[in-house]
């Protein structure tokens, strides 16, 4: 996200999970964040969403539009 719109996270607050006890890989995971100017968001990321293939979407809103 910092990438996406240029504004440093400074707070974090993540939720990880592995599918099962024989792969400890992070294979879906949410994170709630804040930006250092208060901009709140979320990061949903999954490796196992079904019907999602590669899918990649990203959105934006702030108080002068969307994108």
């Amino acid at each position: 996200m910092e990438y996406t719109t240029g504004l440093q996270i400074d707070q974090l607050l993540a939720d990880l999970h592995a599918r099962d006890e024989s792969n400890q890989l992070d294979v879906d995971g949410t994170a709630l964040f804040r930006t250092t100017s208060g901009a709140r968001g979320l990061i949903r990321a999954s490796q196992i969403a079904t019907g999602e293939e590669n899918n990649l979407t990203i959105s934006v809103y702030g108080d002068r539009g969307a994108l």
